[in-house]
């Protein structure tokens, strides 16, 4: 009776089992693998030096999804107001990049129909 039990309830779980267990094996083993990765202190880099391709200025947010709001010019910078649609915002940022604009803080609130994204701006070379 025993012989049978065993024949036709716990061998046939045993193989998936095996299976699982090396499954797992495998993920530990690749997961300890990350955390070395992870654990590496990172390279120290040189701060990067973004040249400005192109000048700046708030009329250029004008386009694309992205309407200019309000411009505070401010001594080194100054706040932009823009409403954009929520795939434009990244781009936004990359195009204050390509002008040599540093973006010191910025906020994004739910407008009427877009989204209301104020930057504010820093200018490295402004004196």
């Amino acid at each position: 009776m025993f012989l049978g039990t065993y024949l036709a309830l716990v061998r046939p779980t045993i193989q998936p089992l095996l299976q699982l267990e090396a499954k797992r094996n495998q993920l530990s083993s690749a997961q300890t693998a990350l955390w070395v990765v992870a654990a590496q202190p990172p390279l120290a880099l040189a701060e990067p030096t973004v040249q400005a391709s192109m000048p700046f200025s708030p009329l250029d947010f004008q386009a694309g999804g992205v309407r200019l709001v309000h411009w505070l010019p401010e001594t080194k910078g100054g706040a932009l107001t823009l409403d954009a649609d929520w795939m434009q915002i990244p781009n936004v940022f990359e195009r204050l990049a390509r002008c040599g604009m540093d973006v010191s803080a910025f906020s994004v609130v739910p407008g009427e129909s877009t989204l209301r994204l104020v930057v504010q701006l820093e200018s490295p070379n402004a004196n």
